[in-house]
Parts: C-alpha cells; structure tokens; sequence
C-alpha cells in the first residue's frame, strides 16, 4: 500500500486504539504533536506492564502516519529512530489494510436487544513477544 493510500485509509477512521509500551506512545507524540491534525487523546489507559492503550481519531492517526513517514525518509534521522518510525508506520498500516467501512447491518450487537450499531475500533498493537513457553 502507498503513503497516499494509507493517509486515505487513516482519514476515513472513526476510532483507533492504539496498544504499546508507554515510551513508544510517547515517541508518537513527541513527533506526530506538531502537525495540524493531531490531537492527544483524552486519557491512555495505563497496564501493570508500561504498556498503554488510547482511542485515537482518523485525523490523529494521519498526522501520525505524516510524521512516521518523514522521520524514515530523512536523511539526517538516527538509524534508531528511523526504525521505530517505520515499525509503528507498518503496524498502523496493517491495521488499516483490515478496516472496512462501517455497515450498519452487519455490526448490529449479537443480542438483537439493541438497535445501536456495535462499531469495534481499529485496534493497532505494537508489542511482539515470545509465545508463551517458548525458550531461547
């Protein structure tokens, strides 16, 4: 998928919640708070293990993507930077390549008792682990 495709895809988002260790969110904001599209969410739900998790809007995740893009293409960032840039590009591109567009019908709750849509938001997780068991 192309930048412009992944912009599009980002711009059409509704809810994103975004899963990562607490220094990669903040990594986000750091470079992502300067474009005219970002909004820090409200709160980021803070997990025992320094992981977060925040709800962002489809512009936040575009201002994200136009920031991560930049920092891997410019010459002059850190090798270091340039590859947390591009894994949290990735995971916020493969993440987009799933969403679908809302479908009233189909994304009723199970029960029927409600006639409120059940809209689940895109979720965009960086955190890679062992599997569980696994030894090295």
């Amino acid at each position: 998928m192309k930048h412009r495709d992944h912009l599009d895809r980002a711009a059409s988002i509704s809810s994103a919640e975004i899963t990562c260790h607490r220094d990669m969110w903040n990594f986000l904001v750091k470079h992502a708070v300067n474009g005219d599209l970002f909004r820090p969410p409200g709160k980021a739900t803070e997990q025992a293990d320094g992981r977060v998790s925040v709800h962002a809007s489809g512009p936040t995740l575009t201002a994200a993507l136009e920031a991560l893009w930049s920092l891997q293409h410019e010459a002059k960032t850190a090798l270091g930077v340039q590859a947390v840039a591009r894994i949290f590009y990735q995971r916020i591109g493969e993440a987009l390549a799933k969403a679908k567009p809302a479908d009233e019908t189909t994304h009723r709750e199970e029960s029927g008792e409600s006639s409120q849509p059940d809209f689940p938001p895109t979720r965009i997780v960086i955190d890679d682990r062992p599997l569980a068991g696994a030894t090295n």
